[in-house]
């Protein structure tokens, strides 16, 4: 079975800007919980209607395509001070083979005070 070869995250922001200094951490985990790829950055401003990324994320261990399946991206979102952000996410994962998993997930909103960290499954 193929092998993880690349991973990037792309998000586009809806109608509430992410602020310049928003913390953003994607980590993507296999179906046994081991971290196979990450990424922690602020990326800078995301502004309303715009799209940002991909960026690629840092590959930690390139896990088989099968371990992947039934594995799940964590998004962990860090506000300093007062920040709402309401975006789509876009995970694609690229194997040796050609193939690709993703994880999507629209209709996002965080802030300060709401829940900062949301898994999603792989498909």
């Amino acid at each position: 079975m193929a092998n993880l070869t690349e991973a990037t995250v792309s998000f586009h922001t809806n109608d509430e800007n992410k602020d310049h200094d928003t913390n953003v951490t994607v980590e993507v985990r296999d179906r046994n919980g081991q971290m196979a790829a990450r990424v922690s950055d602020t990326f800078g401003a995301f502004n309303d209607h715009t799209n940002n990324g991909p960026y690629n994320l840092s590959i930690l261990n390139h896990a088989s395509k099968d371990d992947l399946q039934g594995g799940n991206v964590l998004l962990r979102v860090d506000p300093v001070g007062d920040d709402t952000w309401r975006f789509n996410l876009f995970v694609d994962l690229l194997f040796a083979d050609g193939s690709h998993l993703t994880a999507t997930a629209d209709g996002l909103e965080v802030n300060e005070e709401s829940e900062q960290q949301q898994t999603f499954g792989l498909n």
